[in-house]
């Protein structure tokens, strides 16, 4: 269950606790070369990673660093490996990192620390820091602009943040354009590299970890608010990350000449994207010095307060963890997981009607009396029951038709109209249950009416089975019978 923590603003933010969902290693900058591609749009170099870079231009070592929502500790491993920093204190809210992380840094004698916090509190370890190091920790931050406010508090005039994040759409929910783009050259690639592209359904990810990707959108606006920006550089992704992070086919591939061939032409892609939407990219490394003025502004700073605090008790209490309006892919997507999941209890509910309509008609006695009333005897049985016989007027089921796939693999069809098209493959399917429910309801509603098989019953509750069996109009019904079914030998 996930444990909530309340500040002194009265507010509440849920933390996912299973620490596994921050590691894996399928992500798209675990091939050599993305990772080249990056350190090269940062530093100029394919082989100098970012933190190399920030130090070549500030020219310094810091002597206190706060690395925000620090995991494992890795982060600060290399920048003091690197000699960026001289002494690191983390901060992460899962206990087991943090103990992970201790333990690494005891082993290796290094002049690390680490406290466990939850960091939308706005509360920092004590003492003075010199740098914050922001590594793929923002976008899981609530309270984007407290958090800001109190880096540039504590950070000195000559102090510096610096970022490496994610700073795409909220819970990753893609722009459409950059989507079906990446729809489009997914189908392009062979079936043994191709990319199961599934649309981030917000439900699932407020189940996972409703921390992530948060407010990932205003991490760059928020930063502008305290800090002079002394370099941003946009990464890109729109079209490589969701075409390479988690594929598990490009990932597993045996040819590595052809695995190459199809990320570099991917990354092509992604760049041309970028060129032409600056404003689409989803990483971007930047870094910069606090602005102390706007700490001075106290009007301004309620007013970003209260927006702040309005934006997450909205979320909370009244639209179920979610901040903005959905997307119509979003939206046309999780209709037609809705509708799915609607379709089964209606199969469900089908197969109910039949079972029950099977087990009626297979009583012994109102089966041998229902074919007497179709065959010759129908004045003698009808006289023995007192009833009148009812038809069955609706056939067997129809088998369900097999969805449109919405999910998954890539279609002819873009993602949009695929993922429309399913949704009205559902629907339909939806109206053709709901008639065959209503035809097996008037079925069961019609025999249970039939005095025939009330007649039946009756017999059955007074227990006159062998009585009537033994009639002379039954049995030789049921010996006819036999005699029919009994294949006559040439």
């Amino acid at each position: 269950m996930t444990r909530r923590r309340e500040t002194a603003m009265t507010n509440s933010f849920e933390v996912n606790e299973n620490s596994s969902v921050y590691y894996t290693d399928t992500y798209w900058n675990n091939f050599e070369i993305v990772r080249r591609r990056i350190n090269e749009r940062i530093s100029g170099e394919p082989t100098r990673q970012w933190h190399e870079h920030f130090a070549n231009e500030t020219r310094r070592t810091f002597k206190r660093a706060l690395i925000l929502n620090c995991g494992n500790g890795w982060v600060e491993r290399e920048l003091l490996a690197h000699g960026l920093i001289a002494e690191g204190v983390g901060m992460d809210y899962a206990q087991d990192l943090i103990d992970e992380a201790t333990a690494a840094a005891r082993a290796a004698s290094l002049p690390l620390t680490y406290v466990q916090a939850n960091i939308n509190e706005g509360v920092f370890p004590e003492g003075e820091f010199d740098l914050v190091v922001n590594h793929a920790a923002a976008h899981h931050i609530a309270a984007i602009d407290r958090v800001f406010r109190q880096i540039c508090r504590v950070l000195p005039d000559d102090g510096w943040f610096v970022s490496m994040d994610y700073v795409g759409p909220h819970r990753n929910q893609y722009r459409l354009d950059a989507w079906e783009e990446a729809w489009e050259l997914n189908r392009e690639l062979p079936p043994s590299l191709r990319q199961e592209l599934d649309y981030p359904p917000i439900p699932v990810m407020l189940v996972v970890d409703p921390t992530e990707a948060i407010h990932s959108e205003l991490i760059v606006d928020t930063f502008h608010r305290y800090f002079t920006m002394g370099e941003f550089v946009p990464l890109g992704g729109a079209i490589a990350y969701p075409m390479l992070t988690h594929n598990a086919r490009m990932f597993g591939a045996e040819d590595e000449e052809e695995q190459s061939l199809w990320i570099e032409k991917i990354l092509q892609a992604d760049d041309t994207f970028l060129a032409a939407h600056p404003e689409s990219t989803l990483f971007a490394y930047f870094c910069g010095r606090p602005n102390k003025a706007v700490l001075e502004e106290t009007e301004v700073l309620a007013g970003w307060s209260a927006a702040e605090d309005e934006r997450e008790r909205r979320a909370r209490e009244e639209r179920g963890g979610e901040y903005y309006e959905r997307g119509v892919l979003a939206t046309a997507l999780i209709q037609f997981d809705e509708q799915r999941a609607a379709n089964g209890l209606l199969h469900t509910r089908v197969a109910q009607l039949e079972a029950e309509l099977q087990a009626m008609h297979s009583r012994y006695l109102y089966a041998r009396a229902r074919q007497l009333v179709d065959s010759k005897w129908v004045r003698t049985v009808r006289g023995m029951a007192g009833g009148t016989e009812v038809e069955r007027r609706v056939g067997p089921g129809r088998a369900a038709d097999e969805p449109v796939t919405a999910r998954g693999e890539s279609h002819p069809e873009g993602a949009l109209s695929s993922a429309r098209s399913a949704l009205d493959a559902e629907r339909r399917e939806s109206a053709s249950l709901d008639a065959r429910i209503a035809a097996l309801e008037s079925e069961v509603a019609a025999l249970q009416a039939d005095r025939l098989y009330a007649a039946v019953r009756s017999l059955l509750g007074a227990d006159l089975t062998r009585r009537v069996r033994s009639t002379r109009v039954v049995g030789t019904a049921e010996r006819r019978l036999r005699a029919a079914r009994t294949p006559r030998r040439a």
